[in-house]
């Protein structure tokens, strides 16, 4: 249920509320409904898997999964050590990104095969948990190839619908959908660079870094621009490149799920039957599954950090990292692009100093890869990167963050909420007025302490439903296919929510990550979650609710 409908369930009352407390209050509403439809609670046990599921469950396995738990209780608190390792182990093999090729869930093996003929670097083919633990759990970038191919059926669609193939054996972007479908006319969002101005330190409307400039053309105007002979040249001089105009954060996906809405309220279904797109245009890769982010802000405030990029040669994004140190992934429908990538300065300084060499002072470990057509690219959180793109491109980019990358966002919100605490002092802001701050936070990054907070509480409920479902628990000793790994995924994040939440609980701003920047910061959630729902009282519910998942994990296994 979207914001809106939410909204239109409220009372006359609620309705005085401002729109973001009437969207948390909510949120804590459902929360707590699922939480105890999901859980049974006793006076004794807040919440524990439900009595029906643990009838089905086999005595025999019971050591199994408590062995299951321990384990993931480990993988999920050694985090940090584990991406220290994944990347003195990245930087002492100096080979270059791995390039991988996903299985389904039911192949449990781990091995290389030759790769396609355009590349001397081997596949390394992986199950999607196998590439979850070795990369997103390590913070370590990837290639992913086949995410195109109808067996996998990810990108399939869209690649369909969206590739011209010509007969000189070129693919170029099929224009004639996006005028026919988005529509000649319809504005989208044009990115210019800034050269050499103030405006490249401040933030934008979304959060982000202003490294360019926002206009506006019209979708046959940025057709136009892009197959003009200036525009498909790649091998301009500096300036010309640097001022290739760029269509960017561009909310695709969200304007034609608005649009398909907009369209079946105005037609009847038999009239809208055979003219109807097909819905989604592509389906989230299982690699890139559990995702916190996007899902919690499309349902609740209608927004979400999914993007359609499209440029032509020798359009580029300035050097960054990542909105919110999330995660991001970025798939080449057509075109090709290079990435730099720069480590992430202190651990790169800390790798090097360890293994006996020494990095002159200001100086940065990178390195480039190509990105081809059909192939995806996972980008972990914190590692600084810019992209060029060669030819003509068009991608899809989502920013996301898992239970995995959680305590990295929480890093960036608390450094952040510093700053903005900081601005309110100079500006005579009252110390007591934390719907400000929170207004602001949000402003600033897109999120703030208590919507951080409800995204959390969601996703640890959700997580403790799968695991309490039917398909978690083995019935008589056995388990469908692939369900030992999502036993084992969901064991590791119930574990990482549950420690990051107990942490805010604690009023701590310490996490698994074991970062000291943010050591001596104290966010001050009651106040903020008082301030933000408008009630004492309902804050304090919030916690309770936490409080009482936050124990499922110690009691619930």
């Amino acid at each position: 249920m979207h914001a809106d409908a939410w909204r239109r369930s409220m009372s006359d009352e609620c309705l005085m509320l401002g729109d973001h407390a009437i969207i948390l209050r909510s949120i804590l509403t459902e929360v707590e409904k699922l939480a105890a439809a999901k859980c049974t609670a006793t006076a004794h046990l807040p919440l524990k898997p439900s009595s029906t599921s643990q009838s089905r469950v086999n005595p025999a396995c019971t050591n199994v999964h408590n062995q299951s738990s321990n384990e993931a209780r480990k993988v999920a608190e050694a985090i940090a050590l584990q991406r220290h390792e994944a990347l003195c182990d990245f930087l002492a093999k100096n080979s270059g990104i791995d390039v991988v090729r996903i299985i389904g869930d039911d192949h449990q093996h781990t091995s290389t095969c030759p790769s396609q003929p355009t590349s001397g670097v081997p596949e390394i083919v992986l199950t999607p948990l196998e590439f979850k633990r070795r990369y997103v759990w390590r913070n370590i970038p990837a290639i992913i190839r086949g995410l195109d191919q109808k067996h996998l059926g990810s990108f399939h669609n869209l690649a369909k619908l969206w590739r011209k193939h010509n007969p000189d054996g070129e693919t170029t972007i099929q224009c004639s959908w996006f005028k026919k479908n988005v529509g000649g006319e319809t504005t989208v969002p044009v990115r210019k660079p800034l050269r050499h101005t103030e405006a490249t330190s401040m933030l934008d409307e979304e959060g982000r870094s202003r490294e360019c400039d926002t206009t506006e053309m019209s979708m046959n105007q940025w057709i136009e621009y892009c197959h003009d002979d200036t525009s498909k040249n790649s091998t301009c001089n500096g300036e010309e490149c640097g001022n290739k105009l760029y269509l960017k954060d561009w909310h695709l996906m969200q304007f034609m799920e608005t649009k398909g809405q907009k369209e079946e309220k105005k037609k009847k279904k038999s009239e809208t039957e055979g003219n109807r797109l097909l819905f989604p245009l592509y389906v989230v890769p299982s690699i890139f599954e559990r995702d916190i982010l996007n899902p919690f802000l499309r349902k609740y405030f209608g927004g979400d950090y999914r993007f359609t990029y499209w440029g032509p040669a020798a359009s580029s994004t300035a050097l960054h990292s990542d909105v919110l140190n999330s995660f991001s992934w970025s798939f080449n429908v057509v075109g090709e692009k290079d990435w730099t990538f720069f480590c992430p300065p202190s651990l790169a300084r800390e790798s090097s100093l360890n293994g006996g060499g020494e990095e002159a002072e200001g100086e940065s470990i990178s390195f480039v890869i190509t990105q081809h057509e059909g192939e995806a690219i996972f980008v972990p959180s914190g590692w600084q990167h810019e992209v060029r793109n060669i030819k003509e491109t068009l991608s899809i980019n989502h920013n996301w963050f898992t239970a995995a990358s959680i305590d990295k966002v929480w890093e960036c919100i608390m450094i952040e909420a510093k700053s903005v605490e900081d601005e309110c002092d100079q500006w005579g802001i009252p110390s007591n007025d934390w719907d400000a701050r929170e207004t602001m936070l949000r402003g600033c990054i897109g999120l703030n302490v208590s919507m951080y907070f409800f995204a959390l509480l969601v996703s640890l409920v959700q997580e403790i439903s799968l695991f309490d479902s039917s398909s978690m628990q083995p019935a008589h000793g056995l388990q469908p296919k692939g369900s030992e790994d999502n036993f084992d995924e969901c064991l590791f994040n119930i574990h990482r929510l549950s420690h990051q939440l107990e942490c805010m609980l604690k009023q701590s701003p310490s996490s698994m990550s074991g970062s000291k920047s943010v050591d001596h910061y104290n966010p001050h959630l009651a106040q903020r979650l008082s301030a933000t729902l408008m009630s004492q009282e309902l804050a304090e519910r919030a916690f309770d609710l936490a409080n009482q998942l936050v124990q499922w994990k110690e009691r619930g296994f």
